[in-house]
């Protein structure tokens, strides 16, 4: 079994192309069989009418079923759902497992078993579920988060992957990476038929730090491939990084999947567009440095969840919310870099601005219909107009704009005003028809320009799949022959 606690180039030169890793699963197959039977517990509650009574727990679809045990009317209906939404404890084999409160769990109706009418069962879910997480500790941590319809992510198409080999199984595609410096291995694996996409700490972190990196690592990733499943997970805690042995586990259900398709890179579509052999995956430091830019920058998370987040929305709120993101990118990147931008040069500016002011001091009031308000917007005439801003950001990365790319951005003020700016996409009643095919052109140009931005901003070179020419590809529709089928970046 391989360890490795190792900085960020040792890491990827010691698992780079070719390498095997050893992965231990056989340890984490065991403890989740063993928490996903059914289960019996005894509740430790300050609530008497709770306190001490069996509980019963299953693993269900997305939470833990739980039943208890009224021995009598009375208790049953004294008991209210305050008090099994606080938190308790449940002690069992499994050790003391503390079920957090509301909303972590929610009760049902009370039921009558067939048979005995003095027996009453009170039935839920379970939401959030812990065992031995100490929030001050470091350790080691995995975290396995159940894909969708038990469809892989293909992470060899688009990233660049070593491989890794269990006790069992042969080998299967392994992406080497960091986060704020900090090594992981991203993996999917099966466990009882069940595809789980897989994320280990290879160095000891607090549960909480885990907790922000596996988000942003996710998040990176559902970005480049287009959707990341992450409806529940289990995170794992161990003494060592080899998961030989388990010591605490947090269930949780969290917010739904993200399922928008827009891929980014896939060398399978690519190397169709592409006459030379000069294409290949994301490289495993240009995805990090994606990673820790979203993690370390909360701007950038929020505009990358919600590209993410509206891929799967209609298209006529898809292309605001795009302009958004390119202009909230494009920001990140001026506070950066404010000499490319300003029109005035920096050293000179608070001069020319203060000059500005002192002149329209001593104006008369009865000039304006504002004067304070004008004097402060004085501070924001060194800001170029936005369309003029976005084509100077992608300058600054030497990224060279088709016509078709221009033109989608100079739309930009018309989708962020509530306006569509192609008449004809539009019925009688103001509702977009199913044929609008500009707006289609124009939203999935405005998506793949702010990807480009984000991409740049975090370092990438190379190619990409053209967002329209793969729409093109999924309903038949040629929207512009000219276009290629990817783009050099």
């Amino acid at each position: 079994m391989v360890q490795r606690t190792l900085t960020r180039k040792k890491h990827w030169t010691n698992n780079g192309h070719g390498i095997t890793v050893k992965k231990n699963i056989s340890s984490t197959i065991k403890f989740l069989q063993n928490l996903w039977k059914e289960n019996h517990h005894i509740c430790a509650s300050p609530h008497p009418t709770i306190d001490k009574i069996q509980f019963n727990t299953i693993k269900g679809e997305r939470c833990f079923n739980f039943t208890t045990q009224f021995f009598n009317r009375a208790n049953a209906y004294r008991h209210n759902k305050t008090e099994l939404s606080d938190p308790f404890v449940l002690h069992g084999e499994l050790g003391e497992l503390k079920v957090h409160g509301s909303p972590a769990h929610t009760i049902n109706t009370v039921m009558i078993p067939e048979g005995n009418s003095r027996e009453l069962v009170k039935r839920g879910t379970i939401q959030n579920l812990e065992l031995g997480i100490d929030s001050t500790q470091a350790s080691y941590y995995r975290v396995l988060i159940p894909c969708e319809n038990n469809k892989s992510l293909k992470l060899r198409d688009s990233l660049e992957c070593t491989f890794y080999q269990t006790e069992n199984s042969m080998m299967n595609p392994l992406v080497c990476l960091e986060c704020n410096d900090q090594p992981f291995d991203l993996y999917e694996a099966k466990i009882d038929d069940k595809l789980f996409l897989c994320l280990d700490a290879m160095e000891e972190m607090t549960i909480k730090e885990f907790d922000e990196c596996w988000a942003a690592i996710t998040l990176s990733l559902c970005f480049v491939v287009g959707s990341v499943p992450r409806n529940e997970l289990h995170i794992l805690k161990s003494s060592t990084n080899t998961f030989l042995e388990i010591d605490g586990f947090h269930y949780k259900k969290v917010r739904d999947s993200i399922k928008g398709g827009m891929r980014l890179i896939d060398i399978q579509s690519i190397r169709e567009g592409v006459e030379t052999r000069d294409w290949y995956p994301m490289k495993g430091e240009h995805f990090s440095s994606l990673v820790s830019n979203i993690w370390k920058n909360e701007t950038l998370f929020r505009a990358v969840t919600i590209l993410c987040a509206a891929n799967g929305s209609p298209i006529e709120l898809r292309a605001p919310v795009y302009c958004v993101v390119l202009e909230t990118v494009r920001n990140i990147i001026a506070e950066d870099y404010p000499d490319v931008f300003q029109p005035i040069k920096r050293e000179f500016w608070k001069g020319i601005r203060d000059r500005i002011k002192d002149l329209v001091s001593k104006d008369g009031e009865e000039m304006y219909n504002d004067k304070s308000g004008f004097l402060k917007k004085i501070d924001y005439l060194n800001s170029p107009p936005n369309r003029e801003s976005l084509l100077k950001a992608f300058k600054f990365y030497n990224v060279e704009l088709l016509q078709t790319e221009t033109d989608a951005l100079t739309q930009r003020d018309k989708f962020l005003h509530g306006k569509i700016p192609f008449e004809k996409d539009m019925d009688e009643g103001g509702i977009v028809s199913n044929q609008g095919e500009q707006l289609i052109f124009s939203a999935y140009k405005l998506h793949m320009l702010a990807c480009i931005l984000i991409l740049k901003y975090c370092g990438y070179s190379g190619y990409i799949l053209n967002a329209t020419r793969w729409i093109e590809f999924l309903s038949g529709n040629v929207y512009h022959e000219n276009e290629p089928k990817v783009k050099l970046i």
